[in-house]
């Protein structure tokens, strides 16, 4: 396919708003956390986020970024979706594995800030190491199969996820 298509003139937009969206949210989370927290409960954040980035790379580049490359090979585009279900199950493991940072900063942190407030963190921090590379494989895959608008409507939906759960 030549850039020139007009498919590449839909994606392009397209993977700009999914990219804006996904953005969006995560700044509206450090907002929130920023605006929020108190001096010692933003450090403990910034811990948890720190294990966030940590708990993540397990699941993206054992499983999502292989499935990824096998996705692309695919032909017709339509069957590139046919990674997604079988490639969110096995990513579930290291997903966990990675969700296991959560209760690491806990224990490194618990001293610092509220319990409530570690308590929530860690939470958080340990369902969203496993849901977000996930969430992230699916839009990317999306892309790959050229249902770029599906994948902006997915970050669309993330983003007033978080919005409602911040309100």
């Amino acid at each position: 396919m030549a850039p020139d298509e007009p498919s590449y003139r839909r994606r392009i937009p397209a993977g700009i708003v999914d990219s804006a969206f996904a953005s969006l949210a995560t700044f509206a989370v450090g907002l929130t956390a920023v605006t929020v927290l108190d001096d010692v409960s933003r450090g403990v954040y910034a811990v948890y986020f720190a294990a966030f980035l940590v708990g993540v790379v397990l699941p993206r580049q054992l499983v999502f970024a292989p499935a990824s490359i096998e996705a692309v090979s695919l032909e017709p585009p339509d069957h590139r979706l046919g990674v997604v279900t079988q490639s969110l199950r096995f990513g579930l493991v290291p997903g966990l594995v990675g969700a296991l940072g959560a209760p690491i900063a806990y224990a490194v942190t618990s001293g610092y800030a509220d319990a409530s407030v570690s308590l929530a963190l860690a939470i958080t921090c340990a369902v969203t190491i496993v849901l977000s590379p996930m969430q992230d494989f699916v839009r990317q895959a999306l892309h790959i199969a050229a249902r770029s608008w599906r994948a902006a409507a997915v970050s669309i939906v993330q983003f007033t996820i978080v919005v409602i759960a911040i309100v």
